[in-house]
């Protein structure tokens, strides 16, 4: 039996005093958009903040109140980002935001399950040894990587590429138990915050090298139904026999020539998942030369 599915994706939202007024109006859209989808979960993969923000700030109050709201919609799942973003810690204060449902933060490599009665089960190991008996949905969380530890045990000029390459064997661990729920039905949901090789930055140059976090192949080798990304701000996908890996891109346009509509992504699973753009935020088009077409939706 398939069990039907809707999530809100956003990420890179970047609030903080000066992007305030920039980013408020597009939560607010998204947000609304959520009241009206009704989703069974709403997913930010990182970079809430754009660097460490004062508690008693306008912008930390305004972040806090709409994670407040969203917790009012649906459960929600907040990665932790890039740490010059997100300092430690500050993910930590999410689900203390908590409204009519949780707020699961993640900050390092495991596994955590929504049940039917929509509270959060995390693994105890980096992984679930069996799928849990009412899970709904199950995430694999990749947030960011620290590579300062990685650092401390095979040196400074090493640790990105031995990070790269330690991401990609833990990925095939994880496929045994995913492909299981799948088989009873359960969609699995990677979420990471990195940069795939190959992929498009919001200016449309390719990020090439060996030194990314992540490669198609190594994503599609987590055997997830689908895999849902931030840290790239612009909008993308990959497919391959009918599963997809995308990058919600980011939740507003703040730099100038940033290609491509803003807002978010919202997935459906019905037999398959497959997602469609949020409409385009308020401020999509802002500091861009010219208004882009709106986002079309997308076949699975």
């Amino acid at each position: 039996m398939t069990t039907p599915l809707k999530i809100i994706h956003i990420s890179d939202e970047h609030y903080a005093p000066k992007t305030l007024d920039k980013v408020e109006p597009c939560m607010a859209h998204v947000l609304a958009v959520a009241r009206q989808e009704l989703p069974d979960v709403i997913v930010s993969t990182g970079d809430a903040t754009d660097h460490a923000i004062d508690a008693h700030s306008p912008a930390f109050a305004a972040l806090a109140k709409r994670v407040r709201e969203a917790s009012d919609i649906a459960p929600v799942l907040i990665l932790q980002g890039t740490f010059s973003h997100s300092p430690r810690g500050l993910v930590d204060l999410y689900p203390m935001l908590a409204g009519t449902w949780p707020v699961y933060a993640a900050v390092h490599i495991h596994q955590v399950a929504l049940l039917a009665d929509n509270t959060w089960l995390p693994s105890n190991g980096f992984a679930f040894t069996t799928v849990p008996p009412t899970a709904k949905v199950i995430f694999t969380l990749f947030p960011t990587a620290n590579k300062a530890d990685v650092a401390a045990v095979v040196g400074a000029s090493d640790a990105s590429s031995a990070a790269g390459e330690a991401m990609q064997s833990l990925m095939h661990a994880f496929a045994p138990i995913n492909q299981e729920a799948r088989r009873l039905g359960i969609p699995c949901i990677a979420l990471g915050h990195g940069t795939v090789s190959g992929c498009l930055t919001e200016h449309d140059v390719p990020m090439a090298g060996m030194d990314h976090e992540f490669s198609v192949g190594g994503l599609f080798a987590l055997e997830a139904s689908a895999v849902m990304l931030g840290h790239i701000h612009k909008h993308q996908t990959w497919q391959n026999d009918g599963r997809m890996i995308a990058y919600a891109g980011s939740l507003c346009r703040l730099h100038h020539g940033e290609i491509g509509d803003k807002g978010g992504v919202i997935w459906q699973r019905v037999s398959r998942l497959s997602h469609r753009p949020v409409a385009p935020s308020p401020l999509s088009s802002i500091l861009s030369p010219q208004r882009p077409t709106s986002w079309r939706v997308r076949p699975s």
